[in-house]
């Protein structure tokens, strides 16, 4: 952690970014050495988000609880490869990237799959389709078996 108190205008300093990169990286090893182990520390922490959306995912919520009192981080967006923080300033040099470990990068494909539905918040299940009706053929509107169309 930065030792100074940020004042109005504080901006980062390379080192400060430097840090809290190498902080992230630490805390994203720490998670686990495979996919169901950083799915356990996940869902140990009492955490759970949205697949495939970079600030509601597991990963993202706990990487913003954790890191909730660092006055360098304004954001935490999760991708497949990398996790972004965002530090106070406008430009895209005061985002931080850092790449995600296998183990937990093999965990964010499995949670935007819905292979932990432990993690996921609300349904854990995507709405169902419905099937088209049998007698519906080429060229024929398709109707719901209540009669109306299908949406």
């Amino acid at each position: 952690m930065t030792a100074r108190p940020p004042g109005p205008g504080w901006l980062p300093t390379r080192q400060d970014r430097a840090d809290l990169g190498k902080q992230t990286t630490g805390l994203l090893r720490a998670l686990g050495p495979d996919s169901t182990a950083v799915a356990r520390a996940l869902g140990a922490a009492g955490v759970t988000g949205e697949p495939t959306d970079a600030r509601q995912c597991a990963l993202a919520v706990y990487l913003r609880a954790v890191m909730e009192g660092d006055h360098r981080v304004n954001s935490v967006r999760v991708f497949h490869d990398r996790v972004v923080v965002g530090t106070p300033g406008r430009i895209r040099r005061h985002r931080v990237n850092v790449a995600l470990p296998p183990a937990v990068r093999a965990f964010v494909a499995g949670f935007d799959a819905r292979r932990f539905p432990a993690l996921v918040r609300g349904p854990a299940q995507p709405r169902p389709v419905r099937p088209a009706p049998a007698a519906a053929g080429p060229g024929t509107p398709q109707s719901s078996a209540a009669g109306g169309p299908l949406r």
